[in-house]
Order: C-alpha cells, then structure tokens, then sequence
C-alpha cells in the first residue's frame, strides 16, 4: 500500500469534515466557510511546505581536475584518463541531447553521478549524500534503467 504524503492525509481529513458538516449542518456556519477556504488553499497548491533549494556549485570541474587521483578514483571509482575516455566515447550519443529549454547537465557529471552512485553501496549511495557533494538537483540521481539499454555499444 502506497505511502500517503501530509497533503493527502490533509485533504481527506478536510473532505471527512466538510461532509460531515454539510450532512449534520443545514446552515452554512463561519467555521464551514473557513474549512472551505482551508480545503480551497489545499488543495490549490502542489505542496504544503515552503521548498527550498539546493545550494550549487559549479566549480566542481575545476575542484575534480585539482584533486590527487587517490581522491579522484573515490569520487569517480576510474582514474582522470580512464574518466576523460569515457566522457569522449559517450557524449555524442542521443541520450545526452533534449530539445527542452531545460539543459541537461553536462555529460562528465552525468557520468560523474552515475559512476559514483553506482560504485556505492548502502547510505553511501543516498540522493541526499549525492546531492550535497556534488551540488545537483535531485533530479540528477533518478538513474532510469532504460538509459543504459538505450547506450548500447560505444562503437
């Protein structure tokens, strides 16, 4: 059984209550019409909290090539050559092209996530580890199986 989130639980507790209060109530009181506007501002928004964003950097690249290879085989689980060959065999591949207005982030961390996510295991691999070390959105580490289908072979 799915996991309700705190909106869902919200709105069907106020829909419980203004039906009850229309079935029990002729007259429409103030506290129905305050309920009323509650459910209306409820269920008008997509969430219930303020949101805040995630702190970025984009000085990583210049972070990662500063970095001793001991350091970088940690982040990237390959050393600098091996990564820089990898990026050069994927980046013209379709995947890593949209037609969105939203750019996709570029294709060295792309790999960068992916090949750290993967080569951990446990809380190691949490998005939000992920996300704080490399100043990503979240996103970024939703790996969609499909994807590696889709590479194929590097030829």
């Amino acid at each position: 059984m799915p996991i309700k989130s705190e909106r869902a639980v919200l709105i069907a507790e106020l829909e419980n209550l203004l039906r009850h209060m229309t079935l029990e109530c002729n007259d429409k009181s103030v506290e129905f019409t305050e309920i009323m506007d509650i459910y209306e501002a409820v269920t008008g928004s997509r969430y219930l909290k303020h949101r805040s964003a995630v702190p970025k950097t984009r000085a990583l690249v210049e972070i990662l090539m500063q970095i001793g290879e001991r350091e970088f085989k940690m982040l990237a689980r390959c050393d600098k050559a091996s990564f820089i060959r990898l990026v050069e065999l994927i980046k013209y591949h379709p995947v890593f092209e949209n037609n969105s207005r939203n750019k996709q982030s570029p294709v060295w961390l792309q790999l960068l996530v992916v090949m750290n996510r993967l080569g951990c295991d446990g809380n190691g691999a949490s998005i939000q580890r992920m996300v704080m070390l490399n100043g990503t959105s979240y996103g970024t580490y939703q790996i969609r199986y499909p994807f590696w289908r889709s590479l194929g072979t590097l030829d």
